[in-house]
This record gives structure tokens, C-alpha cells and sequence, in this order.
């Protein structure tokens, strides 16, 4: 299947979870992730809003977690340079504004160097068992992780986690995977 197609079924798939269930979802992998070393270990975290209503799995208990830790938020907002993603310091996740996609953004802030973060929590549509991803074809996520080199996590619900996905020169693999069942270490000890 070509990753059109593929992109197409997943958006499909994913848009047939309730809300409640993307919550769900979240709270599993949430309790996952904050178990493991990477997370331990990681002073600086990165993490996307995920968007229910689109399909994402809920973030909002790992944001909290990241706050209340005393660990660094950052999460994304769309830059002023076309399909640049701006990365910015949260402590209040309800000063985030909603943008035109309906994700959740910071508003303001001085802005996060990509070199410094040490654990990128990556949005989805599918994961293969080889750490490829399939996003939402627009290359945001791709362009960033080329410029940084903290730990790449990819939350997914765990029936996206696919045998194979062919991956293009620009994709950017992942080092794990984080679903309400399992964690996946890809390329090494994570």
C-alpha cells in the first residue's frame, strides 16, 4: 500500500475512537512512559497537544506530569517559516491557545533550541516495528527531528503499530515506541 493509502486508512481508523477512549489511551501510555529511563532521565521534554477530536491520543496527563515533576515542557507551535515548527517553554498548560487546526499551542515565550532537549514526544498516525512513522504528510515533525538529536518517542495507540511501512529518504525513524500495551526499543537501549 502506498503511504496516500495508508495515511488515508489510518485517519480513517483513528477517527472511529471515542474521546473517551483517546483518554484512556493517553492515561496507559502516560503510566508507561513516565516508568522508563528515558523519561527518568530527561531534564528537557518535548511534547505535542494531542487532538481527540482528531484521533491523537490525549497528552494532557503526561503534560501534567512533565509540570508537576519539575521537568522542562516544551511543546511545538507553528512558525512564521513555512512548515517550521517553533518550540517553546510551558508551566501552565491552560495558557495554550487553540490555532486554526484545533491543536493546542504556546502562546509566547523565548523560544527552545531543538539541541536542547532530551526526549521529543512524537505524534502518529503508525509506527512500524523498525521505528519508521507514518504522520500526517506535512513533514513538520520530520524537519525538526533532523535537528535535534534528544531521544525520539512516537505515542501511539497500539493496533498503529504496523509490520512495515516503507520510509522515505527525509524520515526521521524513531528510537521507541509507546502504546497502552507495550514499549518498543527500536535502535538500541533505551
Amino acid at each position: 500500500m502506498d503511504r496516500e493509502s495508508l495515511r488515508n486508512r489510518m485517519l480513517s481508523e483513528r477517527r472511529q475512537y471515542t474521546r473517551t477512549r483517546l483518554e484512556e489511551i493517553g492515561m496507559w501510555i502516560t503510566r508507561r512512559i513516565v516508568q522508563s529511563d528515558a523519561y527518568r532521565h530527561a531534564n528537557v521534554i518535548h511534547c505535542f497537544s494531542g487532538a481527540t477530536g482528531k484521533g491523537e491520543i490525549s497528552t494532557r496527563p503526561i503534560l501534567l506530569d512533565i509540570i508537576d515533576s519539575g521537568k522542562k515542557l516544551v511543546m511545538p507551535r507553528v512558525g512564521e517559516d513555512p512548515g517550521m515548527l517553533e518550540h517553546y517553554p510551558v508551566t501552565d498548560i491552560t495558557t495554550l491557545r487553540t490555532n486554526a487546526w484545533g491543536i493546542h499551542e504556546p502562546m509566547n515565550g523565548v523560544q527552545v533550541s531543538p539541541q536542547d532537549l532530551d526526549l521529543v514526544l512524537v505524534p502518529g498516525l503508525a509506527v512500524d516495528r523498525e521505528g519508521n512513522r507514518i504522520g500526517y504528510g506535512k513533514g513538520y515533525y520530520d524537519r525538526f527531528l533532523a535537528r535535534t538529536s534528544a531521544i525520539k518517542l512516537i505515542l501511539v495507540p497500539d493496533a498503529f503499530l504496523l509490520d512495515r511501512i516503507s520510509a522515505l529518504p527525509h524520515d526521521i525513524p524513531m528510537d521507541a515506541a509507546a502504546t497502552e500495551k507495550r514499549w518498543l526499543n527500536f535502535h538500541g537501549n533505551i
